[in-house]
């Protein structure tokens, strides 16, 4: 994504909070141990994931669509692997390979229409019993509102917001169950087994 290019030596900066409050939340709810190989969609810089790195010694594969993202992640040292390339297209990632994957405040910035394609493709590259997380902002309150306009002001694109309920009925089509969920004040997290 282009425009994601534009921010992204600023990116980190303005998301240290939140990478502070989410990293606990992945913990607890996903099984990452050292070698166990994971997928952060959409990850950007590959601050989340380099974090997880840290904590678990975990392989980490940070996909994003923009470039700008991952040169500035790469220029920064982050300990991820780094694939350029689009969810909502077939991934160059073999079929059952991956042991989890993470997607954080990521899925509202995939158009509405081509959210089930890019669930889809994250499902095929899934092992059968390991789990996708979502975390996602909650389209009703004031921050996603907020965040929807900055973004719009930083050129990031339109937003394409999915309720949580929606987001369960997307997740059992592209052959997902959700097997947890979280409200949290400005959004909400869902767990995911194929």
């Amino acid at each position: 994504m282009k425009s994601f290019d534009l921010v992204a030596k600023i990116y980190d900066l303005i998301n240290r909070s939140r990478y502070q409050r989410d990293v606990p939340y992945i913990l607890r709810l996903l099984t990452i141990t050292p070698g166990r190989k994971f997928l952060d969609i959409g990850g950007g810089t590959g601050a989340m994931a380099h974090i997880l790195f840290q904590k678990t010694c975990c392989r980490m594969t940070v996909v994003d669509s923009s470039a700008g993202m991952i040169a500035a992640g790469k220029e920064k040292g982050y300990q991820a692997e780094w694939l350029q390339a689009d969810p909502v297209k077939t991934l160059p990632i073999a079929r059952n390979s991956v042991e989890g994957a993470i997607m954080v405040y990521t899925l509202h910035h995939i158009k509405k229409n081509q959210q089930i394609i890019a669930l889809t493709e994250i499902c095929r590259v899934l092992k059968k019993g390991d789990k996708l997380l979502i975390i996602e902002m909650d389209y009703h309150n004031f921050l996603s509102i907020s965040l929807n306009l900055v973004e719009k002001l930083m050129t990031l694109g339109k937003v394409w917001f999915i309720s949580a309920n929606k987001l369960k009925e997307s997740l059992n089509k592209a052959g997902l169950s959700v097997d947890h969920y979280e409200k949290r004040r400005q959004g909400y997290i869902l767990r995911a087994v194929k």
